[in-house]
């Protein structure tokens, strides 16, 4: 489903600052699921992590869940990322200990009886 298109965007040519040599060129993180107040949490949670295990069926990409990331980066860091509305914001130095390539941002926002995911990808 998204798989195809990350990899699309992966094959963009970009030079490769020394930083990125190795495997953290296939690396993506996955912040937890932006909701809006009416919306179920652990139902966006649960889509936050079934969109991370469907970029991992690509076997040139390794994927850092969310869950992964509230334990390598704790509670705080991740809820003070998931309000970052640039993406320098989100090119922190709290990535740095992840060393991945990509982030992606999910959010799900309510347009009348419909949701809409918001997917964004922010080259670190």
């Amino acid at each position: 489903m998204i798989a195809p298109l990350l990899l699309a965007v992966l094959a963009l040519p970009t030079a490769e600052p020394a930083y990125r040599l190795g495997s953290a060129t296939s690396r993506i993180a996955v912040l937890p699921v932006q909701c809006e107040r009416d919306l179920d949490r652990a139902l966006c949670s649960a889509l936050g992590e079934s969109i991370a295990v469907d970029i991992g069926r690509e076997p040139r990409l390794e994927v850092i869940t969310p869950r992964d990331l509230d334990v390598l980066l704790g509670a705080q860091a991740i809820a003070d990322l998931s309000t970052c509305e640039r993406d320098d914001c989100l090119s922190r130095q709290e990535f740095t200990r992840i060393d991945a390539a990509y982030l992606i941002s999910l959010a799900v926002n309510r347009i009348g009886d419909e949701a809409r995911l918001v997917v964004r990808v922010v080259d670190l």
